[in-house]
Order: C-alpha cells, then structure tokens, then sequence
C-alpha cells in the first residue's frame, strides 16, 4: 500500500474514532443533568470537533494529491504506446477525427435512405429520398476528399 493510501485510510479510522467518542459524549450528556462536568464535555467536544475537522482536512489533502496524480504516471506500456503513436503521426487533428465520424453517420443515413427507397411506393416520398441521397453522396465526398488532403499532406 502506498504512504499516500496509508494515509488515507488512517484518517478516515480516526474520524471514525472521533465519530464514536462525539456520540458518547452527547449520550452522556443527556442522561446527565448540565453540571459542572457538563462543562468538561463541552470542553472535549469542542477539542473533538476540531481534530475531526483537522482530520477531514487531511483527508482532503491526500485525496486530491492521490488523484492529482491519475494520467501523470509513466508505465513501460505507456511509453511503448506513445512511440507506436508518434511513428503514426500522433493524435489525429480534430478535423480528420471529425470528418471520420461524419462518414460514418453518412454512411447510416444512406443505408437508411436505400432501404426505404426499396421499400416505399409513394413518388412524392421517393423523390425526396432521392434527393436527401444526392446531398449526402455530396457530402461524403466532401468529407472523403478532407481525408485525403490530411493524407497527403502527412505523406
């Protein structure tokens, strides 16, 4: 186990352990009627309070450090992969990641679109079909030829 997860998990015990001695003190006091011992615990609920609060707040710290870190790492594997990826050109630019995405729902719509026109009767229907298919036969080639730009371009 890591120091940081040590320490983590000693915190949360003693904020368990505090929890404890609260809950003893409050039944404490209401079986008792306020005297000067009742004093004495409010006394030591107030310095329970605050370790619990210094506690909470160590807590935090850890956390956030301990999460702060997640993607920082550097693992064999992740340096493998992050050559592999720099010999590929690293990540693609958001154009070409979104031009692929648009083909692919092309590609749908069109399906979609031939089903219909072999399953439809209506002339008005099939005319308008027809058209929505040529608007996105222009586009995939639109976004086919952005692909090859970006291509050659890295070629």
């Amino acid at each position: 186990m890591s120091k940081k997860t040590t320490q983590i998990y000693t915190s949360i015990d003693n904020l368990f352990e505090i929890q404890k001695k609260l809950l003893d003190i409050k039944t404490n006091l209401q079986m008792t009627k306020i005297t000067t011992d009742s004093e004495n615990c409010f006394h030591e609920m107030d310095e329970l309070i605050f370790h619990m609060e210094q506690n909470l707040k160590n807590l935090k710290f850890w956390v956030t450090s301990l999460y702060e870190q997640n993607g920082k790492s550097t693992s064999a594997a992740k340096k493998i992969a992050s050559k592999q990826n720099g010999k590929k050109g690293g990540r693609p630019p958001k154009k070409i990641t979104h031009a692929k995405q648009m083909l692919a729902q092309i590609e749908i719509h069109l399906s979609d679109i031939d089903h219909n026109l072999k399953m439809n009767d209506n002339m008005e229907e099939i005319e308008q079909l027809q058209t929505e298919k040529e608007i996105l036969l222009q586009n995939q080639k639109e976004f086919q030829q952005i692909l090859l730009s970006e291509k050659n371009r890295n070629d």
